[in-house]
């Protein structure tokens, strides 16, 4: 039996804070072709209390980088942005879960 061999790609993206549990449950997605992925927390306090957030980044065949700004949860605390998020096959559309967490 052969055994795949898997290799990073760039640095590794980390959260805002520590805490922020990037990547548990469904708050991780790459596109069809691998080169964006969108990662989100709905743990992250910085707006509010558990209010969260998502972010997209883009293969340049160097480094991650990020696409456009942050979605961050701004209406209330226990908001949960970004618990679970959805990249398109493409990568161009992105849906983003705001599930409040209470």
């Amino acid at each position: 039996m052969m055994s795949a061999q898997w290799n990073q790609i760039g640095s590794e993206l980390n959260g805002i804070v520590s805490g922020d549990r990037i990547g548990s449950n469904h708050s991780i997605d790459i596109d069809s072709t691998g080169n964006t992925i969108a990662f989100g927390t709905g743990f992250n306090s910085d707006v509010f209390p558990y209010s969260g957030y998502a972010k997209v980044f883009d293969w340049n065949e160097t480094a991650w980088v990020q696409r456009g700004s942050t979605f961050f949860g701004t209406d209330s605390t226990l908001e949960g942005t970004g618990s679970a998020v959805s990249l398109s096959a493409d990568g161009l559309s992105l849906a983003v879960s705001k599930p409040l967490v209470v």
